[in-house]
């Protein structure tokens, strides 16, 4: 490693990066509530502000992410679309209104 070390910079700054990303995750995972993870997610993966841009994405793949059972997940989906937040249909979510998932996280 001593013969690139921009290389071996960057691993480093990566590992720690990813290190603080866990421990991040954990302690989310440890206080959340199973509606607020989920909503992270879905804030997350939407184009970064731009709602409405299409997300393809399972209730399964959500429900390991953010460490819940599927059906769960299914329950908070359902309330997200009733509520007007999202639509979704077969694997493809759409943020529709970004504040009303930003309501249920605690800031």
């Amino acid at each position: 490693m001593d013969r690139a070390p921009r290389f071996s910079r960057a691993t480093i700054d990566w590992l720690q990066c990813t290190g603080c990303e866990a421990r991040e995750l954990a302690a989310s995972n440890a206080s959340d509530s199973a509606a607020e993870r989920v909503a992270k997610l879905l804030l997350a993966m939407d184009g970064h502000g731009v709602s409405g841009e299409l997300i393809e994405i399972n209730q399964g793949e959500i429900a390991r992410l953010v460490c819940v059972r599927r059906t769960t997940v299914c329950a908070m989906m359902k309330g997200f679309k009733d509520s007007g937040a999202i639509g979704y249909a077969r694997a493809r979510v759409r943020v529709l209104d970004r504040q009303r998932l930003e309501a249920l996280i605690k800031l």
